[in-house]
């Protein structure tokens, strides 16, 4: 019983941990991201500076959330 209770409490606490993390995007974090997407439009060949609209923003967190859960 107090195995299962520390095991609950080890898996709670691993999880909350790995939500936290990546909440916090810093401003270092937010150009290399932009950075990511430019050389990104390059490659696709659409102008450089154009932005992503809500719906592609919107796909791309649910792959990276998909992508996190399954690692």
């Amino acid at each position: 019983m107090k195995q299962s209770i520390a095991l609950s409490a080890i898996v709670l606490i691993i999880c909350l941990m790995s939500i936290g993390c990546d909440q916090a995007n810093g401003p270092m974090e937010k150009s290399g991201q932009r950075a990511d997407e430019i050389i990104d439009n390059i490659k696709e060949g659409d102008p450089a500076l154009k932005k992503k609209g809500i719906g592609e923003k919107a796909g791309e967190e649910v792959d990276e959330t998909i992508d996190n859960i399954t690692k």
